[in-house]
């Protein structure tokens, strides 16, 4: 019995000390951020420039962090913007 109990705290302290190294310290996440350009520019002018395949404009993020600090920065895009926002 004694030695069922040794190796369950074995066990246990293993298991504590494995989850003190579990967090993530540093890392990168990216984001999308999607603007409805109609409900963006509400007047007629805008409008007229922008066309169905415009209206949703895409941007990326990326942010990066580690321990003790964090950087929030736009990603450059691959695709060539169709209008210049």
């Amino acid at each position: 019995m004694i030695g069922i109990k040794k190796n369950l705290i074995v066990v246990f302290l293993f298991c504590s000390v494995n989850l003190c190294f579990g967090q993530i310290t540093s890392g990168k996440i990216t984001y999308e951020r999607k603007t409805n350009l109609y409900k963006k520019f509400k007047d007629n002018g805008t409008r007229d420039w922008i066309k169905e395949e415009n209206k949703i404009k895409v941007d990326m993020f990326e942010l990066y962090f580690n321990d003790s600090l964090a950087a929030f920065k736009p990603q450059e895009s691959d695709e060539k913007e169709k209008m210049g926002w």
